[in-house]
């Protein structure tokens, strides 16, 4: 191979590598949210949902963790929230997807042991007697 094919070889795999990095980085930037208030649920998005009385599927629009109690059927949504410099997170729960959650609250930590501390109470649903 002459030295100006590999020249020329050289060059047109640059231009490949070049063009698959660019790609990628363009498809990885497509895949990732524009900004926070599209990733993180806001108190203000919280709020307005609890006022429509939204279903619980209206909250998976927000970046969240799903799950699903043991016996009776139920659905709980976990929102990660800015709060005070740091994340909180929204639980929303209901038994049907449809539905609107039973309560919505935030809480300070999902990890098993942590206190049941409950930060604020945006919406529970009446017990009825």
């Amino acid at each position: 191979m002459t030295k100006t094919k590999r020249i020329l070889a050289l060059g047109a795999a640059l231009v490949v590598t070049a063009g698959l990095a660019a790609g990628g980085v363009l498809l990885g930037r497509s895949l990732q949210p524009t900004s926070m208030a599209e990733t993180y649920i806001q108190e203000e998005d919280v709020l307005r949902l609890v006022e429509e009385e939204a279903p619980l599927s209206a909250y998976s629009q927000y970046l969240h963790q799903e799950f699903y109690g043991s016996g009776i059927t139920q659905t709980t949504y976990v929102l990660p929230m800015n709060y005070q410099g740091g994340f909180a997170w929204v639980m929303a729960n209901a038994l049907e997807l449809d539905q609107t959650p039973r309560y919505v609250a935030l809480v300070p930590s999902i990890e098993p042991g942590e206190d049941e501390e409950i930060l604020r109470i945006y919406y529970r649903e009446e017990e009825s007697s």
